[in-house]
């Protein structure tokens, strides 16, 4: 039986534990949560106490798992190995010793240092990994966007705005060429879709997915990622992600919300004529009215009547738009510029369309 010390220490350890998020696994509440009895059978998954707290599992095969059961730190049942929660610590930092925290940047133990290290000096890699992190999410938090939302939910589940206390990710990648200055990490954040890589090194790189280990970062470089992020997630939503690249380029939502949405149901009149003319400065009410007469009586072909309004189909909308002559526009400017927002829309919607292939 347990003394009164011991288990509170236990206690102790189980509620640190749960309070790191190492219950969390993208859902929404921890893994048998309450349900867990606070005694010596208490477990967590060996596997998921080494990727939440090191980002990994590849060291496993260096474990002696043999002196591990005989310390009664882990557990086997079913097959599957199990760390006794009142155990942790110890167990940490067997896999401390074994990672070479001190000398190596081989892991993201982010988790780790988060929770078990303010009593313990941090190594200098880590101390400016966590460091770029942290200073990535809040710079993240500052910008208040869906986006922004998003993927702070995605790299840190369950942790509000201005909380930097944990994250979820993976190691999938690491290499190293000789010393930690440069090594580099790649590492993954699963989401809905394709999963968000971010690679992390202490040299500079070109890569638009880079966050650089460092005490000081720019937020020039911040902002580039948070790019490909925003990139990635609107990915996610392959129409949202068209409507988005062609409004870059044309600098009109609701045009670029045509072009897409006629394109990707070419058969169907969803847009009134109305609506395309709204957006040409025409050079008065009689030039638009006499253009649009002269446009149903070519292209029977590219609308239809509903309700009493004139639908165009994407056919119909191209035709619109190229037609239109310098004498019926205010002058050869407003000409060149339905010019220039037809072709740069066009070659923004053929570029985004190679984007998505080549991601898919």
């Amino acid at each position: 039986m347990e003394s009164e010390n011991n288990y509170e220490n236990h206690e102790g350890v189980y509620r640190q534990a749960l309070k790191s998020g190492l219950f969390d696994i993208n859902s929404d509440k921890p893994i048998n949560g309450s349900e867990l009895k606070l005694n010596h059978k208490m477990l967590i998954p060996l596997s998921r106490v080494n990727q939440y707290f090191f980002g990994t599992n590849l060291f496993s095969n260096k474990l002696n798992y043999f002196s591990l059961h005989r310390d009664k730190m882990i557990i086997k049942e079913n097959g599957i190995y199990y760390v006794i929660i009142s155990q942790l610590e110890n167990y940490l930092n067997e896999v401390d010793e074994i990672l070479g925290l001190n000398s190596t940047l081989n892991c993201c133990p982010y988790n780790y240092y988060k929770t078990f290290g303010k009593d313990q000096h941090i190594p200098t890699h880590y101390s400016q990994m966590i460091n770029s992190i942290d200073k990535f999410l809040e710079y993240v938090d500052n910008k208040e966007t869906l986006q922004a939302r998003t993927f702070r939910h995605i790299i840190s589940p369950f942790s509000t705005k201005n909380q930097y206390n944990k994250i979820e990710t993976e190691v999938v990648d690491y290499l190293n060429f000789g010393s930690n200055q440069t090594t580099e990490l790649l590492l993954k954040f699963n989401k809905k879709g394709y999963p968000l890589f971010i690679r992390m090194s202490m040299v500079d790189t070109d890569s638009e997915n880079s966050l650089r280990i460092s005490e000081n970062i720019s937020n020039l470089e911040f902002e580039k990622l948070y790019q490909y992020i925003n990139t990635s997630l609107l990915m996610d939503n392959p129409e949202e992600f068209l409507i988005t690249n062609i409004e870059s380029v044309c600098g009109s939502r609701e045009f670029a919300e045509i072009m897409v949405k006629s394109y990707l149901s070419k058969s169907e009149y969803k847009f009134s004529i109305g609506s395309i003319s709204s957006i040409i400065l025409w050079k008065n009410t009689k030039s638009e009215t006499n253009f649009k007469t002269y446009f149903c009586e070519k292209y029977e072909k590219c609308f239809k009547i509903i309700e009493e309004e004139i639908y165009l189909n994407f056919e119909g909308i191209n035709k619109f738009l190229l037609n239109i002559s310098e004498d019926d526009v205010e002058n050869f400017d407003v000409k060149e510029q339905i010019n220039e927002m037809y072709y740069n829309s066009m070659y923004q919607m053929i570029y985004s369309f190679e984007l998505l292939y080549k991601n898919k």
